[in-house]
């Protein structure tokens, strides 16, 4: 059998979905199990690929691709560039045409159905008309999560029996780190003080302005933390910068942009309270890996993140400044209870194994094939 894969996320995306996919795929390449794997990349994607793989570069760039495929709809098979194929596996939402391949197609989450009003007017327009063409064209789909699963046949009417959820992993690095590992980072970020840790893209969808606010609330209460917000600059960030420089605790809110991953664990294991307050998750990455890392954790009760939280988290609803507030004020506050949440993550972040992971996707490769 012979595979052929999606890997311009991997490549073009650092955080999040390519993530997921970089981690996805790298697990799978492991157990290749009688498959023949291929890795498809469009022609400006840039960066290193897993030794030892074929990889068949695309003549074109990524948005001329999305233009013939799921825009015009040309009938160009993606076969005509990787050669015969069994399988084809879109990673990003979208399949391109294909001849005599079975498609499979991940879709990480429905934010574009969901919250339309944390989606650009002409990608919500493109994603609307593109996302349902490419479940139509697959012959099977995966979803990050159980709750995703769930939108699709809500929102989309997609037959259960056609979706299979898999899950995210959580990479072995993350995990308690040591006094020696803190001390490594404590040098280039501000750690002379307690501080909450956020991760995550800035963009609406995210709810920065209402950690803001929440963050506001605690400090007036007298309690004395930083806020570190790590991640890059994302889509609509103007209103938060707004809402940063008018609060009167802005000297204290330190944005940190992307920090390298190999960074991550310690921050995330020397902090006082990890929050994401995120409105809407298809899978909820850094929690799972904030919990792996021992740190104790405050994220939203909504979508797939209270799947990845389990009991080992304090669930408060996105669009509550207040029960943020009161949450993150437990965790400060209450030593036996960051206790019990820092002994509780890493146990429920083992339940996500990019291993187990593989094992469910190749399951659907050869389904899909026979």
């Amino acid at each position: 059998m012979i595979v052929a894969i999606e890997y311009t996320p991997a490549l073009r995306q650092r955080a999040g979905i390519g993530r997921f996919v970089r981690d996805l795929v790298g697990a799978v390449l492991a157990k290749p199990e009688g498959i023949d794997f291929r890795l498809v990349v469009s022609r400006d994607s840039v960066g290193p690929t897993p030794p030892g793989v074929p990889v068949v570069r695309l003549p074109f760039s990524e948005k001329v691709g999305l233009v013939l495929w799921n825009v015009l709809g040309l009938p160009l098979p993606i076969e005509r560039f990787t050669g015969p194929i069994d399988v084809f596996h879109g990673t990003n939402f979208l399949l391109p045409a294909l001849r005599r391949a079975k498609g499979v197609v991940t879709i990480h989450d429905l934010t574009f159905l969901v919250h339309p009003e944390f989606a650009d007017p002409r990608n919500l327009r493109f994603l609307r008309r593109a996302v349902p063409q490419s479940i139509r064209r697959a012959a099977a789909i995966c979803a990050d999560s159980a709750a995703t699963k769930e939108d699709l046949h809500r929102l989309i009417g997609v037959a259960d029996d056609r979706v299979t959820v898999v899950l995210g992993g959580v990479e072995q690095r993350f995990r308690p780190a040591n006094s020696e590992e803190v001390a490594r980072v404590r040098g280039r970020y501000p750690l002379d003080r307690p501080y909450l840790f956020a991760l995550g893209t800035r963009e609406p969808r995210k709810n920065l302005a209402g950690l803001l606010d929440a963050y506001q609330l605690i400090r007036e209460r007298g309690i004395d933390a930083r806020l570190l917000l790590a991640g890059p600059s994302g889509w609509l960030e103007e209103s938060f910068a707004a809402r940063l420089r008018e609060s009167p605790f802005a000297e204290d809110v330190v944005p940190l942009g992307y920090v390298p991953d190999e960074d991550l664990p310690a921050l995330l294991s020397a902090s006082a309270c990890f929050v994401y307050p995120s409105f809407y998750e298809g899978f909820g990455l850094p929690v799972a890996e904030a919990l792996a890392c021992g740190a104790p954790v405050v994220c939203s009760n909504t979508s797939s993140v209270p799947e990845v939280a389990g009991n080992a988290a304090v669930l408060i609803p996105p669009s509550d400044p207040r029960a943020i507030a009161d949450a993150i004020g437990r965790v400060l506050t209450d030593p036996a209870l960051a206790a019990r949440l820092r002994s509780a993550g890493p146990p429920q972040a083992a339940r996500f194994d990019w291993t187990d992971s593989a094992r469910s996707q190749i399951a659907v490769y050869r389904r899909v094939a026979a």
